[in-house]
């Protein structure tokens, strides 16, 4: 019966740990491309997508629609040996496009710098309307290929090292407390309150490991 009641807890561990792992591979590493703060998923070779209200759309060759909080804008651009021009209904944005930088450059400086930092005697002060120059970023990663996704791969399995490295210290309390100090101790044993605390702990750190593996860190933090 024990052995049945171990296998069972088991395949719950494990079963936890595969969903988890699974959401926040899918949740953070679909490839995608930054407006601002809002990640746009990407659905086709043509569209990138976080919601009805949000979207980029490439209509046309050269023409993209771009829906940002249910505002829409028809974007054309055209490219003349390095340099790749936006045209928006009230501006045109052009500048370089660094694939190892992943910046757009006008004259030596990133075009996001120059559309969204104003310098007073008090320092920088960031500008309120930064629509056109991070529109623009996006465009030119889904025209050049150069997607990126919300967190890296290291990020999950890190979630996952640390579930695993907790549920351990649930399941086992006494071996993970005296692992390296059982020389310490002549027949140490672990109070029923500290064994209490060490499955608490383990608790704690499993839950942050399951924190990490679904990209609940990374979507929050942006």
């Amino acid at each position: 019966m024990n052995g049945k009641k171990k296998a069972i807890k088991v395949i719950i561990i494990v079963l936890i740990a595969a969903v988890a792992f699974g959401y926040g591979a899918y949740a953070t590493m679909r490839p995608g491309v930054y407006v601002g703060d809002d990640f746009l998923y990407e659905k086709s070779a043509s569209r990138y997508e976080k919601d009805a209200s949000n979207y980029i759309e490439q209509t046309s060759d050269h023409e993209f629609t771009i829906v940002s909080h249910d505002k829409k804008q028809e974007v054309s651009y055209e490219i003349e040996k390095e340099q790749i021009t936006f045209y928006f209904p009230d501006q045109t944005i052009s500048g370089n496009w660094d694939t190892e930088q992943k910046e757009l450059y006008n004259n030596g400086v990133p075009v996001l710098q120059n559309g969204n930092f104003e310098f007073s005697e008090d320092g920088v002060n960031i500008a309120p309307d930064m629509g056109q120059e991070r529109c623009s970023y996006a465009l030119c990663r889904i025209i050049y290929n150069d997607q990126e996704t919300i967190s890296k791969w290291y990020m999950n399995i890190l979630g996952l090292i640390l579930y695993i490295l907790g549920i351990i210290c649930v399941m086992y309390p006494e071996e993970c407390y005296f692992f390296l100090k059982r020389w310490q101790f002549k027949n140490g044993e672990l109070s029923t309150f500290g064994r209490l605390w060490q499955q608490i702990g383990g608790g704690i750190i499993a839950g942050f490991g399951i924190f990490i593996m679904t990209g609940m860190a990374m979507l929050l933090a942006k």
